[in-house]
């Protein structure tokens, strides 16, 4: 397998790797959110499962995708946010004010996209959780890797603390949102559907802080952000403990996956204990094994490259096609497919994303996600007062 993080091909500047395997980490979020967006993740009716697979295909997902990519694209942000900083400092800019402006920039785009379309965005989570990540990447290796595993195992405490002092009546209400509301996303208007989407918006919030994603997320971020800067060579030896534990972890996860987030129990307990190793290894088991493959050109890869340096633009209009096709206001097919056609459906969008963007980038450079990223950051730049700045002494 050779030694991951340590040969980095760069090219205009960025890091070969980095964007490879954030187009592939977009392979694993569609096949994770089609499923709630086609309405299986909420309502798994044995009817829909035409082919017979769908228990056979669950379970892989869970064993598979469910947390791992989110994972693995949250090692790469807090990467590419590292190297952001470090280039900043070379270029005598200020980096903690083109930190702040950017996820500040991040958080519109996603806060519009979670009101418009989806509840489930990422974007703005991230952009929440990233707010101490610039000072935290300051610190020394060794503060880094301590900050990174506290928060890593910081929701297995927040689980117990809920499973010790919780009211189970109360928290058993937030686990996705109003259940009353959720025919509004296959069959309601526009306004049922805004709605809707609002209410689970404002539990989606509530969830993150009392299940401890945000914690986690910034654990992740300062875990890539320690990897990029470290480049730390694995041994067999650590090769073969890092794959063991992987996937021991990810088996009793999968078999977990079904115990309800709320309310407390001590099966959840214990679920949300096991995911503190296994999705940290899961992720990094990813990356490790695909980075020595990515460095090199070819067909595949560089689809998967391409794709990385579009990841704004394709994990919005996944979003956008997915809507199109299970809410109401589009074709309305939401609650007719099982896990495995809607594995299908999201399969198809991933693979049709790989198949156009190595031409979209040499034709249009970059997409409406990433433009609207860029207009964003050079709007609050010259108009915010959270211009370039300096270093500071």
């Amino acid at each position: 397998m050779g030694n991951p993080w340590q040969e980095c091909t760069v090219t205009s500047g960025r890091v070969r790797q980095l964007d490879a395997l954030r187009g592939f980490a977009l392979l694993g979020i569609v096949l994770g959110n089609v499923q709630w967006f086609s309405g299986y993740a909420v309502d798994p009716a044995p009817v829909k499962d035409l082919l017979g697979l769908d228990s056979a295909v669950t379970f892989a997902l869970h064993l598979l995708v469910d947390g791992k990519f989110y994972a693995l694209f949250s090692l790469l942000f807090g990467a590419s946010f590292c190297l952001m900083l470090q280039r900043e400092r070379e270029r005598g800019r200020n980096p903690n004010t083109t930190a702040r402006r950017r996820l500040l920039a991040l958080f519109v785009l996603g806060s519009a996209h979670a009101t418009l379309v989806w509840f489930g965005d990422i974007l703005s989570l991230y952009a929440v959780a990233a707010l101490p990540l610039a000072a935290l990447l300051r610190c020394s290796d060794g503060a880094v890797l301590r900050w990174s595993i506290g928060l890593l195992i910081s929701p297995a405490f927040l689980s117990g603390a809920l499973l010790r002092w919780a009211d189970p009546a109360q928290s058993s209400a937030l686990i996705y949102g109003p259940i009353e509301q959720l025919s509004s996303f296959g069959s309601g208007g526009a306004f049922d559907l805004l709605s809707a989407n609002a209410a689970f918006l404002g539990q989606r919030w509530i969830l993150a802080l009392a299940s401890g994603r945000l914690p986690r997320l910034l654990g992740l971020f300062l875990l890539g952000g320690l990897l990029i800067r470290r480049r730390p060579v694995l041994s067999p030896f650590s090769w073969g403990v890092l794959l063991v534990v992987a996937i021991t972890t990810n088996l009793a996860l999968a078999t977990l996956a079904d115990a309800p987030p709320l309310p407390p129990s001590p099966v959840g307990l214990l679920r949300d204990s096991i995911a503190c190793v296994a999705l940290p290894t899961g992720a990094l088991a990813y990356a490790a094994i695909l980075w020595g493959p990515l460095r090199n050109s070819g067909a595949v890869t560089d689809a998967l490259m391409h794709a990385g340096r579009l990841s704004a633009t394709h994990y919005l209009s996944q979003s956008l096609v997915l809507a199109f096709i299970f809410y109401g206001l589009g074709l309305g097919a939401w609650g007719v497919l099982g896990a495995t056609g809607s594995v299908l459906v999201g399969g198809a969008i991933a693979l049709t994303q790989l198949a156009i963007s190595p031409a979209w980038r040499a034709r249009l450079g970059v997409g409406p996600g990433e433009h609207a990223l860029r207009s964003l950051d050079r709007m609050l730049r010259n108009e915010s007062g959270l211009g370039r700045g300096t270093l500071e002494p």
